[in-house]
């Protein structure tokens, strides 16, 4: 091979070995924009929001008030599902003048006409006037009729 031949082939080489660095760079970040497009994006189904890994998050109104029970308060209340893994999440606030709860509650999921839809309970621990705590219980259900629910002392 003559000098000009070797230096034609090594600059093939090198504009070669470029080009797929550059596809593979480029490859990479339209994968890591696709992956942050899809933790954000959401899909509003009625009083459910569906999120791109499953999880769906009730947004109903009525489920969302405070509800009451011996005194205390249930407040930032959130209904999840995901892989038919239902999971209810709150505040309790004792605003009552005693300490509160130390039992368990029994929570009835109802769907818009007031029918039950599932049952979960959910212990209520000892809470002192004036505190707060959190709580959460899950269940193997289809959250997405829920409407309202009603906690009771069990």
């Amino acid at each position: 091979m003559k000098d000009n031949e070797k230096k034609m082939i090594a600059i093939l080489v090198v504009v070669t070995v470029v080009v797929i660095i550059i596809a593979i760079v480029m490859s990479n970040s339209g994968k890591n924009k696709q992956e942050e497009t899809n933790t954000q994006t959401s899909k509003e189904t009625g009083t459910t929001e569906m999120y791109d890994d499953g999880t769906k998050l009730n947004k109903s109104d009525k489920l969302h008030e405070t509800k009451k029970l011996d005194g205390m308060e249930i407040t930032n209340i959130q209904l999840t599902e995901k892989d038919g893994e239902t999971m209810l999440i709150g505040t309790v606030n004792n605003n009552s003048t005693t300490e509160q709860g130390g039992y368990v509650a029994l929570i009835k999921m109802l769907d818009k006409q007031g029918k039950e839809i599932a049952t979960m309970e959910a212990y209520i621990g000892e809470l002192k006037q004036g505190k707060s705590m959190k709580f959460s219980t899950s269940a193997s259900f289809d959250s997405s009729n829920v409407y309202d629910f009603t906690i009771t002392k069990k």
